[in-house]
């Protein structure tokens, strides 16, 4: 019963109310099973508390029971899908960067479309980056390729 334990707790509980609580139920469960099972039990139990308590950190869940997610395949493939989403947007901030800093300002609304366009938009645009002669070759290009540009 106590690897259910994690389901019979407010989700609202303190940080710090949760930390002695996993102390507590991982000791009652490494006493009552043999040590051959203490990983695959402090694995479930880290399970349900991050099912449970959704606010949780990897760092506080690491603490709690010295569960590491990047070590599961499920953590490896939420690592890259964050690593990916990090470097779309760091593309995207260059793309804005490199083109302010070769035709000087852009409308508000060119940058918020390029961070809401697409990856292959994006590599189009960085491939055709010394190909402009002006921000009016820009929008041009972004007018035939990208997602058309809203005038105000």
């Amino acid at each position: 019963m106590t690897i259910l334990a994690p389901f019979t707790v407010s989700p609202d509980v303190s940080s710090k109310k949760l930390k002695q609580l996993c102390y507590k139920w991982k000791k009652t469960l490494y006493n009552a099973n043999p040590e051959a099972m203490h990983k695959d039990i402090v694995n479930v139990l880290s399970l349900f508390i991050l099912n449970r308590f959704r606010d949780l950190s990897v760092k506080e869940v690491k603490e709690m029971l010295n569960f590491d997610l990047s070590a599961t395949r499920a953590g490896t493939e939420l690592i890259g899908i964050g690593e990916k989403k990090g470097e779309r947007k760091g593309q995207k901030n260059f793309l804005i960067m490199a083109l302010k800093d070769r035709f000087g300002k852009l409308s508000k609304q060119f940058e918020v479309e390029i961070r809401q366009s697409n990856f292959n938009t994006l590599v189009k645009l960085r491939k055709s980056l010394f190909n402009f002669s002006s921000i009016e070759d820009v929008y041009g290009w972004w007018d035939q390729y990208g997602k058309p540009i809203k005038k105000k």
